[in-house]
C-alpha cells in the first residue's frame, strides 16, 4: 500500500470516529489536532499532496478542521524559522568536525541576547539524551535537527568520556549521493507497509523492516558503503542514534545494518507514538516543527558534499541568521552552566 493509501485510510477511520463521538473527550481532542498539525506541518515544508488528496477523495482536511471548531478549539499554530533573510549559502566548504569545533568556540564567545521561546525545550532534551550515558555507549546525532543536542553533549563535562558522532544523514544526503529526489520516501514506505500488516511493537516494526530496508540500500551501494563504514568505525558495546523523530525514517535504516544501535527520538507521529513511545522524550508531536525550525539546525549550514566518508557543508551568507544561530548557541551553554550547576 502507498503512504497516500495508508494515510488517507487512517485519516478517513479517525474523522469518522471524531465526528461521531462529538463531544470529544480532551485526550481524543488534542489527538485530532495533532492529526491535523501533521498536514500543516507538511504543508508549510512545501508537500501539498496529502491534503490535497485527503480533500479530493472525502473532503478530509476540511472535516478536519471542523472537527476542531466544533469541539471550541483552534488548530496548533504554524512556526516558522523567523523573519531573516533567504538562506542562500556560500560556496567555500568546511569539513563537518572542523566546522562544529570552530562553531562551538564562537557561540561560547557571543552573549546570548535572546531568549527564544523553544530553547529551554532543546536544553531539556539535550540534558535527557546525556543522562542516557553508559559505559561503552556511543552516540550518532543526525543532524541537522539534532544540533543543539550534540554540541550540548561534546561540551558538557558529564559526557567527556563518551564518544559522540555528528553525521548528515538525511533528504539532502540521499539527493547527494543518488542525484535522485525524494529517496526517503521510499524508506518511508516501508514503515507504512509494516503498519499495515499489523506490526504493533517496535520489536515486530523493526523485524518486519529490515529486509526492506536491506533491499533499498542493495540498490543504492553508495549509501550502503557510507553508512555501514561510518558504522564499523565506531567502537562500542552500544550505539544511540539521536534524531528529532517523526518517522525514525534514517535511525530505522541504519539499525538494518547493525544490531548494536537503539533510537532515541524528541517525539513521533500520533499514527507511530504507540510503536516509539519507550525512545520518545514527549508524546507532543505539535512541537516537533518548533524543534526544526530553530534557526541554527534549520538554516545555518547545510551539506554539499561528501568525501571518503567524511561530511563537508557550506554556511549561510547571511550575517542575521548566523547572529541569529550563535546567540541560541550561547543561550544553550548559558543554561547547560546552570544544568550542571544543578548535579
Amino acid at each position: 500500500m502507498s503512504f497516500i493509501s495508508y494515510m488517507s485510510n487512517l485519516y478517513l477511520d479517525k474523522i469518522t470516529l471524531y465526528e461521531t463521538s462529538y463531544p470529544l473527550q480532551n485526550e481524543q481532542l488534542y489527538e485530532a489536532k495533532q492529526y491535523l498539525k501533521f498536514i500543516d506541518d507538511i504543508v508549510d515544508e512545501g508537500y501539498t499532496y496529502l491534503r490535497n488528496q485527503l480533500e479530493k477523495r472525502f473532503f478530509g482536511y476540511t472535516r478536519l478542521l471542523d472537527v476542531v471548531h466544533k469541539n471550541n478549539s483552534v488548530p496548533f499554530p504554524i512556526l516558522k524559522a523567523g523573519n531573516l533573510s533567504p538562506c542562500v549559502y556560500g560556496s567555500e566548504q568546511y569539513e563537518l568536525n572542523e566546522y562544529l569545533d570552530n562553531l562551538a568556540k564562537s557561540a561560547l564567545d557571543t552573549r546570548p541576547n535572546l531568549n527564544h521561546p523553544f530553547l529551554d525545550e532543546m536544553v531539556l532534551y539535550s540534558e535527557y539524551i546525556k543522562n542516557l550515558n553508559a559505559p561503552d555507549t556511543a552516540f550518532i546525532f543526525l543532524l541537522r535537527d539534532t544540533l543543539i543536542p550534540y554540541l550540548s553533549f561534546i561540551k558538557d563535562n558529564r559526557c567527556q568520556n563518551t564518544k559522540a558522532y555528528p553525521l548528515l544523514i538525511g533528504r539532502r544526503f540521499l539527493k547527494l549521493i543518488t542525484n535522485k529526489n525524494d529517496l526517503d520516501d521510499d524508506i518511508r514506505v516501508v514503515i507504512i507497509d509494516a503498519l499495515e500488516h499489523g506490526a504493533s511493537t517496535y520489536d515486530e516494526l523493526k523485524e518486519f523492516v529490515r529486509p526492506g530496508f536491506l533491499s533499498f540500500l542493495n540498490k543504492y551501494p553508495l549509501i550502503k558503503e557510507i553508512l555501514s563504514k561510518q558504522l564499523h568505525d565506531i567502537e562500542a558495546k552500544k550505539i544511540i542514534i539521536v534524531e528529532s523523530g517523526i518517522f525514525a525514517t534514517f535511525p530505522m535504516l541504519m539499525a538494518a545494518l547493525d544490531e548494536r544501535i537503539e533510537i532515541r527520538l524528541y517525539t513521533a507521529i500520533p499514527f507511530l507514538y504507540h510503536i516509539y513511545k519507550d525512545f520518545c522524550f514527549t508524546c507532543a508531536y505539535e512541537k516537533n516543527r518548533s524543534f526544526e525550525t530553530v534557526v541554527c539546525q534549520e538554516m545555518l549550514f547545510e551539506l554539499c558534499d561528501v568525501k571518503k566518508g567524511r561530511f563537508f557543508v557550506h554556511e549561510t551568507e547571511s550575517p542575521l541568521i548566523k547572529k541569529a544561530a550563535l546567540e541560541e548557541l550561547s543561550y544553550l551553554y548559558k543554561q547547560m552552566i546552570v544544568c550542571n550547576e544543578m548535579h
